[in-house]
């Protein structure tokens, strides 16, 4: 059993250090952690194409993401967004012809819609399904249990206790023969062209070097940009939209200068993805350009982009 790579794809069920990936590492599997907390399934679609070697070398792939899938739109009428992001994503795995779990965290959290959460769940086991993915649905487990609130309102309302997770990883490796590969299914790969376009590219046009920024889990080559500075995207890239941006430490108001102004603000003290696919119009045109606004700043790291 030793020696099989595992890859994780998902948010802070799988960051928590004492978690997932301690019990796979104690049974002797490799683990390669691509999950970031607060994110949704464009950040896996994010890491999956970034780092497609690791994952076509891979021996079995987790994936979660259902939480932040609800929690990004958390509206009936905005769902057509998430659904579509999913569907992207699912089909790339699908593409890389790998064992597959997708795991359904718990959502106690009582601020969120009850119909998107059953949307979005249902929505990530159809396609499961179709693809011949194995799922483990702790949320179900929970509810039949009558576990959902009162086991989470244990730790914070949002997240299981390590020991939980990490004896998840135990059983997973444990078990790791049983799990299904893909069904053989035809298969119309139809997802758009995906481009990230990365902090080295501006830093020649800004004159500005790029550094290195990392801790224990994270290491990342960023662009220090505030309101002096403009991102002016090269038009090889028209006719692309911006979907998504990577950063690290972020505060204050940004602007898009398109054929209109698309302005935003964050307050993000570590590393985030941020997903950008309910604004209207953020398609790449002539004279496009990303601008910090007064006082506001950002370690720039890729744009992810369709």
């Amino acid at each position: 059993m030793l020696n099989k790579n595992i890859v994780l794809l998902g948010g802070s069920a799988f960051v928590m250090v004492n978690g997932i990936q301690v019990g796979l590492r104690k049974k002797g599997f490799k683990v390669s952690n691509l999950a970031l907390g607060g994110t949704s399934a464009l950040q896996n679609l994010y890491e999956l194409k970034r780092n497609y070697e690791i994952l076509k070398n891979s021996d079995l792939i987790i994936t979660s993401s259902n939480v932040h899938d609800i929690g990004m739109y958390n509206n009936i009428n905005s769902l057509k967004y998430s659904f579509e992001i999913i569907d992207w994503f699912y089909k790339e795995l699908f593409h890389l012809n790998k064992k597959i779990i997708v795991f359904i965290t718990p959502t106690p959290q009582t601020w969120m819609n009850e119909i998107c959460i059953k949307s979005i769940n249902n929505f990530h086991k159809k396609l499961a399904n179709k693809y011949g993915f194995n799922v483990i649905d702790l949320q179900e487990f929970y509810i039949k249990t009558n576990l959902l609130y009162t086991f989470q309102a244990l730790r914070d309302g949002a997240h299981d206790f390590d020991f939980v997770i990490r004896t998840l990883g135990e059983n997973i490796a444990n078990n790791f023969h049983k799990f299904l590969e893909p069904k053989k299914i035809n298969f119309s790969y139809d997802n758009p062209t995906f481009k990230i376009i990365k902090a080295k590219y501006f830093s020649k046009k800004l004159s500005k070097e790029c550094f290195i920024k990392e801790n224990s889990s994270f290491k990342e080559e960023c662009l220090f940009i505030d309101h002096n500075d403009e991102l002016e995207i090269d038009q090889k890239y028209n006719d692309y939209k911006i979907i998504g941006i990577h950063f690290w430490d972020s505060k204050g108001k940004f602007k898009f200068i398109n054929k209109k102004e698309i302005e935003w603000g964050i307050n993000f003290s570590h590393l985030g993805f941020t997903n950008f696919t309910h604004f209207d119009d953020l398609s790449i045109k002539p004279n496009m350009k990303f601008k910090p606004l007064l006082n506001s700043s950002m370690n720039f790291i890729s744009f992810f982009s369709c």
